[in-house]
């Protein structure tokens, strides 16, 4: 069966969704598009320069919104764009962030939902839809199956990168991203290489974290020793298997590495680079040095970032908020 992942959410889509979170009512569809059309504006406009005033118009739409259903279609709008998009995984995991902080709770059938609930649920349709055979989905494609498999490609690498950044950010616990690298790459004998490149990902973007917590240390060492198993089969290519190797020695290098490619960037960051590279002799020789980071640590934190001190704020007041409901 052919899997096409979708360019975006449209309004017969938005329909069935909401129809299926909300039991099948159809009260609210003027305002549910509504809703849907000016939160994929504030979307395709969101930049790193933008991020503060974007997110608080989102955080401010999502927070007003007085039905589930509505709420989840808001969230499945958010990550179909986060996952479009991997080299801006940081920056779309910081607005769940901040969903995360200002939710309210929905009273669904007695259960008490809230944002976290409504991403878990899309985090789980998104990942359940990633094929483990590629090859079968690519027979199954038309003429332009190179354009539908690099989408399909970067939507599995962009829920990948999603769901590690929403485990950095404590949104996604440790149950849930093991079980993911469980499904990955311990089901079976020999999984497919665009399996093996998720689990890498995840090691990426978790494992310096995990390494640091001796509670849960020994399943990253369950996960590198599997990662030794299969470096070891002869089916898997040379490319592979340098990427298997390069995170077999990140634990020895205390998780530095030398990366030639730099996370997304704001404009003015850009503009320092490019001058820094202009006095080291152009960007040929800049990339050269290389910068040395610690794999898997939040580069955009504090001042580091330039929305820093709105997410600061911000978590300012979730504390605050979260005082005030253990004193009541």
């Amino acid at each position: 069966m052919a899997h096409t992942p979708p360019d975006r959410v449209g309004v017969g889509l938005l329909t069935i969704i909401y129809l299926q979170a909300s039991g099948g009512r159809s009260l609210g569809m003027d305002s549910l598009e509504a809703m849907s059309r000016q939160l994929k504006s504030n979307l395709n406009k969101l930049t790193i320069e933008k991020f503060e005033t974007l997110a608080e118009k989102i955080a401010t739409q999502c927070v007003s919104l007085d039905d589930y259903a509505h709420l989840q279609v808001a969230v499945d709008l958010i990550m179909d764009k986060a996952v479009q998009v991997p080299d801006w995984s940081e920056m779309y995991a910081d607005l769940c962030q901040i969903l995360f902080w200002r939710s309210r709770e929905y009273d669904v059938g007695g259960k008490r939902l809230t944002f976290s609930s409504a991403l878990l649920t899309k985090i789980q349709q998104e990942y359940e839809a990633t094929p483990h055979n590629l090859d079968a989905v690519r027979a199954a494609m038309g003429e332009d199956h190179e354009i539908q498999m690099k989408k399909l490609k970067t939507r599995i690498l962009g829920t990948v990168k999603m769901i590690g950044e929403l485990f950095q950010r404590r949104i996604l616990g440790f149950k849930i991203v093991n079980k993911v690298v469980m499904d990955l790459v311990m089901a079976n004998d020999e999984p497919h290489e665009h399996l093996i490149e998720c689990f890498l990902q995840l090691i990426y973007s978790t494992g310096y974290y995990i390494d640091q917590n001796p509670n849960i240390r020994p399943v990253l060492d369950m996960w590198f020793g599997r990662l030794q198993e299969l470096i070891m089969k002869r089916s898997y290519s040379m490319r592979i298997k340098c990427v298997m190797q390069d995170v077999l020695d990140l634990p020895k290098a205390q998780w530095r590495k030398k990366i030639h490619r730099d996370t997304a960037k704001a404009l003015n960051d850009l503009r320092e680079q490019v001058n820094t590279e202009d006095i080291l002799g152009g960007s040929a020789v800049a990339a050269q040095f290389g910068n040395i980071v610690v794999v898997g640590q939040r580069q955009n934190l504090g001042a580091k970032c330039t929305y820093g001190d709105y997410m600061l704020r911000q978590e300012e007041l979730y504390k605050a908020k979260k005082a005030g409901n253990s004193k009541a």
